[in-house]
């Protein structure tokens, strides 16, 4: 993430988002969510196949139609989390980083480019 939606995101005060410094690029950040949300898969429509017997986890996780928690009251509307699942296959498997309403304005509204890759919560 940039360096703009780092100091936009400023008040969360690190009690949902890390940055860690990338050595690289100084102006810029990898973001981590410090708690993943559960998702209700069977709602949302998404196809989970070949689970591994070793660590749990699906190897191939694909498509919704709209994001639906598990327990929809714990998600701050200001706020990011990930999802508790990776989405894609094998090594292109990642986290949805999930987006609440306030925080998606503030996106839009500081013009932060960039950021395509968020599901926003009741779209």
């Amino acid at each position: 993430m940039s360096k703009k939606f780092k100091s936009t995101f400023a008040y969360l005060d690190d009690r949902l988002l890390r940055f860690e410094p990338l050595r690289s690029t100084p102006d810029f950040f990898h973001l981590k969510c410090r708690s993943p949300v559960s998702l209700d898969h069977e709602a949302m429509g998404t196809e989970r196949k070949r689970r591994c017997k070793a660590c749990d986890r699906y190897r191939d996780v694909a498509g919704f139609k709209q994001i639906v928690l598990s327990r929809p009251g714990e998600f701050p509307a200001d706020g990011f989390a990930f999802s508790d699942c990776y989405f894609g296959s094998n090594n292109e498997a990642a986290p949805l980083l999930i987006a609440g309403e306030q925080a998606v304005a503030l996106i839009k509204d500081d013009r932060i480019r960039g950021v395509a890759s968020y599901e926003a919560i009741g779209a």
